[in-house]
This record gives structure tokens, C-alpha cells and sequence, in this order.
């Protein structure tokens, strides 16, 4: 979880390339709604754990990706069309639920967004941070939308369900960033975690 850090690289001819940038954009948000539809049809984790609606949070992936690769704004972008797009496929928009998945994206993302510039703070830092901090937004949205459900019981879960979650798709992050810049250096803004994307180069290597 801890690395070292060499700085900031900026994206190279981003400017000239709006286009490009789009379109990894959309290919993130539509990997963040597929892994989104994915646990909630395929891997219902809360019928087995003790909160409901307990998720694994792969579709946070997608939004740790663009976060490390692109930026804040573009995470922000991949998190909050996810949310809404699942909410109106689902036909849940304005129910509870969505309340709950837009209260856990905003503070996830903004806990990674200032986590990732701590230096030593890994990829897989991030997303136990970000994950933690996914289960506490819902909850505290939880409390606001449902006045009397968020039961205290549910916070030591909370937390101890966030870390493993976080550490799975922090890891799946690293070597799916690694593999990004290997196949197009220069092609992304990776500022803040160039030791991750170095490491990740060279587990990449040994595959």
C-alpha cells in the first residue's frame, strides 16, 4: 500500500485529442454499468453477508481507473453517469436506492480524490479508502432518505466489508492501469501513482 511517487506527468497532447479522451471516457463509463449490472443480477453478495445490499463494488473499478488515468473530473464524470444511467435502466431514479448509490459515489470519490495525493498512498490504497468511504455515504444517505433505518449495528460491517472489497478492485485497478500504459504510454495522465504504474509494468511482464 505504500510506494513512492515521482511526481506529476502531464497528458501528452491531451488538447489536440479531445476526441480520443471521449472515447476512453465512454469505454470506462460503459465498463463502470456493465460491472454495475453484473453484481446486481450475477453476484448478489447481500443474500450471503449480514448488510443488505452488500456489494463486492467492482463497478467502483471503473471510476478508480479513470480517476488514476485521466483525473478527477473524468472520474467524477464515470461515477455520476454510472449512477444515473443504472438508476433509469433499473427505473429506480429518485427511489431510495439511488439516493444511496449517489451518496456513496460522491463520498467515495472525493475520499480517493484527496487520499491519492498523500504520498505512499498506492492504487490499492485508494480503493479501500474509496470503498469505505463508498459504504459510509450510503449509509449516511441511508439515514437522510430513511430516518431511523441506518442502525448503528450496521457501521463496524460497513467497515470491515469496505477493506477486502477495496483491496480486490484496488488490485484489479493496478494491473488494469499497468496494462494501459504499457499498451499506450503517453497516451494518459497518470499523476500522482507512477510507482504503482512501474510495479504493475513489471507484474505484467511476469504474466
Amino acid at each position: 500500500m505504500h510506494e513512492e511517487r515521482t511526481g506529476e506527468c502531464p497528458m501528452k497532447d491531451e488538447a489536440r485529442y479531445p476526441v480520443r479522451r471521449t472515447a476512453r471516457l465512454g469505454a470506462l463509463l460503459a465498463s463502470g454499468l456493465a460491472l454495475a449490472v453484473l453484481e446486481n443480477t450475477i453476484l448478489p453478495w447481500g443474500m450471503f453477508l449480514p448488510v443488505p445490499g452488500a456489494k463486492l463494488g467492482l463497478a467502483n473499478l471503473a471510476t478508480l481507473v479513470a480517476l488514476e488515468m485521466e483525473g478527477f473530473g473524468a472520474a467524477a464524470a464515470v461515477a455520476g453517469g454510472r449512477v444515473l444511467l443504472v438508476a433509469v435502466f433499473t427505473g429506480t431514479l429518485g427511489a431510495p436506492a439511488f439516493w444511496l448509490s449517489l451518496g456513496g459515489a460522491v463520498l467515495s470519490l472525493f475520499a480517493m480524490g484527496l487520499v491519492r495525493h498523500v504520498p505512499g498512498v498506492s492504487v490499492i490504497g485508494t480503493s479501500m479508502v474509496g470503498a469505505v468511504s463508498h459504504n459510509l455515504g450510503q449509509f449516511l444517505a441511508l439515514g437522510v432518505v430513511l430516518p431511523g433505518a441506518a442502525s448503528p449495528f450496521l457501521l463496524p460491517w460497513l467497515v470491515l466489508l469496505g477493506l477486502p472489497a477495496g483491496l480486490v478492485t484496488g488490485w484489479l485497478a493496478k494491473r488494469v492501469v499497468g496494462r494501459l500504459m504499457t499498451t499506450a504510454p503517453g497516451a494518459y495522465r497518470n499523476d500522482g501513482h507512477e510507482g504503482d504504474e512501474e510495479t504493475s509494468t513489471k507484474d505484467n511482464g511476469q504474466d
